[in-house]
């Protein structure tokens, strides 16, 4: 059976979780790890992405970055884990083909585990509309119109990650979006997870 790992803060220091670190460490240890980067294509976390493969070098055999293509895509089945890092959603939203979705799919139904960090987590979800709709204002990166706010659709709730984070105003518009929707909102904490098996 595959895993998909759906975290807050994932392998990044600071946002990092003990119980976290030992389920990222059992998946991977002793075997051959693949960060996809593309969430920091805009300049978003690129300082977090050594950080993250420093931490994989302590514990795995083989560590690699990646921009995940549909050209490059069949590079993924040369590794154990894949982890996507946190950053802007509108990158990773770029490569939400079904082309990448079946070969993720294949991944995981071949024992292969899957790790999100943050926005690496929430591609994962059905639709993240809501959540630029809550973090407008925020940063520029969430008042920009995306073509597309569709995900991969693995998983069937929408989260909120560093909810630890979040100011009043903040948890007031999660709420209101709530109370609006009757969407309920996953409101994650570093340091948190789910675990889904494929």
């Amino acid at each position: 059976m595959g895993r998909l790992l759906i975290t807050s803060g994932g392998y990044l220091d600071g946002q990092r979780g003990e119980d976290l670190d030992e389920r990222i460490e059992e998946f991977s240890a002793n075997k051959k790890v693949l960060i996809i980067t593309n969430a920091t294509a805009t300049g978003s976390n690129t300082k977090g992405v050594p950080v993250i493969k420093q931490n994989f070098e302590k514990i795995s055999e083989l560590v690699n970055c990646i921009h995940l293509t549909e050209e490059n895509v069949q590079q993924i089945h040369d590794y154990d884990v894949l982890y996507f890092t946190g950053g802007d959603m509108a990158p990773l939203a770029e490569i939400v083909t079904e082309k990448i979705k079946d070969e993720l799919l294949n991944f995981m139904s071949n024992k292969g585990c899957v790790i999100g960090e943050s926005a690496g987590s929430i591609i994962f979800g059905e639709n993240f509309k809501w959540y630029y709709d809550v973090k407008k204002g925020t940063k520029p990166k969430y008042d920009v119109e995306l073509p597309s706010y569709n995900g991969f659709g693995f998983i069937d709730y929408n989260l909120y990650p560093h909810y630890n984070k979040a100011d009043e105003q903040q948890k007031k518009r999660i709420n209101d979006y709530e109370c609006e929707s009757v969407d309920v909102v996953v409101k994650m904490k570093d340091g948190d997870w789910f675990e889904e098996v494929f």
